[in-house]
């Protein structure tokens, strides 16, 4: 049986109901809306090993103007912190519409050879979230 993890924010909760609509055995999604990298970091993972897990991190996170380098230093050491653990063999990681925290993510999933899906492939009503989760679905069960 395939087993598959969606972590992260209200953009893993969107992402998990429209994949699970397309799957006998739906994924598990540890995910809460507003939840930034650090908070994430702390969360306990389920104690399972997936094949797939698509991560959605840093559109909540506060990159700050006056210490911004210090700021995405941190969400980028607390995005490597939940990749470090995460009990999967393939991660895909959803890069927020916002270019600047996209860069932090694509950066950290480098970093671990991940695959990345840019969320500016599908049209946005409030440039946070998908207008249309079930062809984000579509692309991430390709």
């Amino acid at each position: 049986m395939f087993a598959c993890l969606l972590f992260g924010d209200s953009l893993a909760l969107g992402a998990g109901a429209a994949v699970n609509t397309h799957l006998a055995h739906p994924c598990d999604v540890r995910a809460a809306t507003g939840a930034g990298s650090r908070a994430m970091a702390r969360w306990v993972l389920p104690p399972r090993r997936y094949d797939t897990a698509i991560l959605s991190l840093g559109s909540n996170d506060d990159l700050g103007e006056t210490t911004a380098a210090t700021r995405r230093a941190v969400v980028s050491a607390a995005m490597a912190s939940v990749r470090t653990k995460m009990p999967s063999a393939r991660v895909i990681w959803l890069l927020p519409y916002d270019r600047t925290r996209a860069y932090i993510v694509r950066s950290v999933a480098a970093t671990f050879g991940d695959e990345v899906l840019d969320l500016t492939r599908f049209p946005s009503r409030d440039r946070l979230h998908p207008s249309d989760y079930g062809a984000l679905a579509r692309a991430l069960l390709r």
